[in-house]
């Protein structure tokens, strides 16, 4: 994405956006900057994007939301950057550059939340949510079973 951008799709944008990816994942990594100095000096975001690269405590949805996710997405790329984030990144460590649906992304998990209490499935809702998140989760195992047997040409 970038700072001077409407979030009008770019002709090779996304290899460009790599690249500089890929540059400031460098700057990170050789310790010439820091993961926030980084943000703020390399992040591009769309105008509209109040939160300039920081996503915040979120829920699972609320961030799969913020990334652009969706089950199609998932399927295409057979990986849910969202799920990566809330589930298996490692706290406090940069990750990238990581494809998600329209951008690439460096990343930092800062901490997560533990649960406030244990799932309660006979509410209704909490039931239907984690029915929710575990056909996410097999969705995703499917997605990518069959993109790892998929070749585009």
């Amino acid at each position: 994405r970038s700072r001077a951008r409407s979030g009008a799709w770019v002709p090779n944008g996304m290899d460009e956006a790599h690249k500089r990816a890929v540059a400031c994942m460098q700057k990170i990594e050789s310790k010439e900057k820091t993961f926030d100095q980084a943000l703020d000096a390399f992040g591009e975001f769309y105008t509209n994007d109040k939160e300039r690269g920081r996503i915040g405590n979120k829920s699972f949805n609320e961030l799969r939301r913020s990334l652009r996710e969706s089950e199609y997405s998932d399927l295409l790329q057979g990986f849910s950057l969202g799920y990566f984030l809330f589930y298996d990144a490692e706290v406090g460590k940069a990750v990238g550059p990581v494809k998600g649906p329209d951008a690439w992304y460096i990343v930092r998990v800062n901490s997560r939340a533990p649960a406030k209490q244990a799932a309660n499935v006979s509410d209704p809702r909490t039931r239907e949510l984690v029915k929710q998140d575990y056909l996410t989760h097999r969705f995703l195992e499917w997605s990518k079973e069959v993109m790892s047997r998929t070749k585009l040409q």
